[in-house]
């Protein structure tokens, strides 16, 4: 079950600002289990498909939310990414592998 009408609700309830729209973030981050070196770069990517259909609620609140945490998630997947690519080159270095950039 998806926390997302919950999460709106408790948006469009909350005056912009308030403390508890960080908790909101991090409850959309929630997520099971993540497999491979890009799983977390993986589940990032689909909870920012997720929030990008918010940017078209009809609550001003929502999109000015959505709008936010759309930032702060490609930023977000920019940095899992590079934590993702050391993490796979170290562990071809320590096997003896070349280290092949794109």
């Amino acid at each position: 079950m998806s926390v997302d009408p919950v999460a709106k609700a408790a948006i469009a309830a909350l005056e912009p600002g308030n403390d508890i729209l960080e908790d909101v973030g991090r409850a959309l981050e929630r997520s099971g289990v993540v497999m491979g070196e890009f799983g977390f770069v993986e589940r990032l990517e689909d909870q920012l498909a997720r929030v990008r259909t918010w940017l078209e609620d009809g609550d001003a609140r929502i999109r000015t939310f959505a709008e936010g945490h759309i930032r702060y998630l490609d930023r977000a997947i920019v940095a899992e990414t590079r934590r993702a690519e050391a993490s796979q080159a170290a562990r071809r270095l320590d096997w003896g592998e070349d280290v092949v950039e794109d």
